[in-house]
């Protein structure tokens, strides 16, 4: 009897574990930037929170940075124990926390694991006293004791994470916001720098991490390429190719007219570069990628590109004003410009969620590129067990799409009827080989077999 209760707990406590993994498969992270709101940080986001749930978000991200930072500067932390003046008070952060945890999100806060502020205590001491400073080894140095740093990042001298003191004051001061105010999870700023110096140092860090909060979600701003990244590290890591900062879909959306053409390339090298263990973040803006994508191409070619992010394996990111068409750039004087939805897109975000939310297979299924013609189309298949989708989407002009399905055998080789789940209306001609779908300009269509063909 006592052995069944132990097996029962076991298998209890398995299926728990799963269920709190499972979340971090397909979750929608929203990156509330306040400045663009209104100018009184935590307050600001608090009163946006059932907006962003509204929206169905699973994670709030707050961006920039808690810590308290250097003035002037957004990832140059002087305190990793205290919170920026700019931000708002340890009350105010404890309520946001408190109020999304009663709408059923979760908080992420990003954090800065790599470098510090030149303008940090310790920093400043080494400044002073030289090798005499007891925070001299805390920084990572050249042979002759300069201090080592990324690109042109001067003031951001790097930590040395060879110190055994560096790795328990950072590992404490993760821990922290975890203790102290509930944090969810973590962007790790610059996790590739540190994975690059110190590779243990993230196994070490999760499993303390864990222990704390189990379900914790760990978001590297690393490449999802790099395997090791997934093993005892992170939960999820950006779809960037050939290092850091190098979108995978940068330069495909250049020319109207081949924009299916690139995508399918990129789209059909997803499995060779990412590993079957890696959870991809997809976007199309976030802090780094300056000038908005609307911006850039517009308004159709942006509402298709969404409908590819939210069809696509991976979890989704929506950073602060793409789902009105909000045009800033995150490090300028943010004036409030989120205000009114002057394109319509946040209706659009929210049926691409539902959608998304609504189907197993693109939620949580396998990618199987689809060949398309003509070249400003790009398709795909979503499968998970009986669950199908076809997604087309055209980046072009109005045309007749070709879709071949000839590598696919299922329930759209006999329907020969499909329903589009963005307007429920029924497709016809769909066939085992091939099937040509009329297609309106910068359109999307989103295929389950309909029930009329059954």
């Amino acid at each position: 009897m006592a052995k069944s209760i132990v097996c029962i707990v076991l298998v209890f406590l398995n299926f728990a574990a799963a269920c709190q993994e499972n979340w971090k498969n397909q979750a929608i992270i929203y990156g509330a930037v306040a400045q663009v709101w209104g100018d009184d940080g935590f307050k600001t986001v608090d009163s946006k929170l059932e907006y962003i749930k509204d929206l169905g978000v699973d994670v709030v991200w707050l961006w920039p940075p808690v810590c308290k930072r250097a003035q002037g500067e957004e990832y140059g932390i002087v305190d990793y124990f205290s919170i920026d003046p700019s931000w708002g008070s340890r009350a105010e952060l404890r309520g946001l926390v408190r109020h999304a945890h009663r709408l059923g999100l979760r908080v992420m806060i990003d954090f800065v694991p790599n470098h510090t502020s030149d303008k940090h205590p310790f920093y400043l001491d080494t400044r002073k006293k030289g090798r005499a400073s007891r925070y001299y080894d805390y920084y990572d140095r050249e042979p002759n004791g300069a201090p080592k740093y990324y690109f042109d990042y001067a003031n951001l001298p790097n930590l040395n994470y060879d110190n055994e003191c560096v790795r328990r004051m950072m590992i404490n001061a993760i821990g922290y916001w975890i203790r102290e105010y509930d944090i969810d999870g973590y962007r790790m700023d610059m996790a590739w720098a540190v994975q690059e110096r110190c590779p243990d140092f993230w196994v070490e860090c999760r499993k303390e991490l864990k222990r704390i909060k189990p379900d914790l979600l760990l978001l590297a701003e690393a490449s999802a390429e790099d395997a090791n990244l997934f093993n005892c590290r992170f939960d999820v890591a950006y779809d960037w190719r050939g290092g850091p900062g190098k979108w995978a879909w940068e330069g495909a959306f250049e020319d109207q007219n081949t924009i299916g053409e690139r995508m399918e390339s990129i789209l059909a090298t997803d499995t060779k570069s990412y590993s079957r263990q890696a959870r991809v973040l997809r976007f199309i803006n976030n802090n780094d990628t300056g000038e908005r994508y609307i911006t850039r191409y517009g308004l159709g070619t942006t509402k298709v590109a969404a409908a590819m992010e939210f069809t696509l394996p991976g979890v989704s990111l929506i950073f602060g004003g793409d789902e009105i068409g909000a045009q800033y750039e995150p490090y300028s004087d943010l004036p409030p410009v989120l205000s009114g939805d002057k394109y319509n897109l946040r209706k659009w975000y929210k049926q691409l969620i539902r959608i998304r939310d609504g189907s197993a297979a693109i939620r949580c299924g396998d990618l199987v590129m689809l060949k398309s013609e003509p070249k400003s189309v790009v398709s795909y298949i979503r499968t998970a067990g009986k669950c199908s989708v076809i997604v087309v989407l055209n980046y072009g002009k109005a045309c007749k799409a070709k879709i071949e399905l000839s590598e696919f055998d299922g329930p759209f080789a006999t329907s020969g009827i499909a329903q589009d789940m963005l307007d429920g209306k029924n497709v016809f001609g769909i066939s085992g080989n091939c099937t040509v779908l009329p297609m309106d300009s910068n359109s999307v269509r989103i295929l389950v077999p309909s029930p009329a063909g059954n």
